[in-house]
């Protein structure tokens, strides 16, 4: 028998060309940064999610959780242009952002952040996307951290 806080996290993207049209959707269950546990903890306790102030997406191969900064592993592409979290539950916390292309990009990366521009305090961490776009696409990403 496990009593410890198990954690499951999800990331699901929407793409679309500057058409609106949906050039590509997916979810990943995505990796956790040590550092997730005592944001999590607070976010549940306090009812917000305040440590988290930022997500951002990059176009390196990644290297796992070896360090805090989306620059570790990316090259570094974008802040999101909206960004907007909350707790949907008591054991629940979302956040989602949506990034606007401004030249071709193939994502490969996104992090969530305690620091308003991604430069340190990874929350968490997905290197499993792969979404192509062009000037003027934009890509949706939805992240759900669930405690069990």
């Amino acid at each position: 028998m496990n009593d410890g806080i198990r954690l499951v996290g999800k990331l699901e993207y929407v793409a679309k060309n500057k058409d609106g049209e949906i050039i590509g959707t997916g979810f990943f269950y995505n990796a956790i940064q040590e550092d997730l546990l005592e944001g999590l903890i607070d976010g549940l306790d306090t009812g917000t999610m305040s440590d988290i102030d930022c997500m951002a997406i990059g176009t390196g191969t990644g290297i796992g959780l070896a360090g805090t900064t989306l620059s570790s592993y990316a090259s570094y592409e974008s802040n999101a242009s909206s960004f907007g979290k909350s707790q949907t539950s008591a054991t629940v916390l979302s956040s989602q952002a949506t990034f606007t292309a401004t030249a071709a990009w193939t994502i490969t990366e996104a992090g969530l952040f305690t620091d308003g521009t991604g430069a340190a305090g990874m929350f968490t961490y997905n290197d499993g996307l792969s979404q192509a776009l062009t000037s003027g696409d934009t890509l949706q990403i939805t992240w759900t951290v669930t405690a069990a």
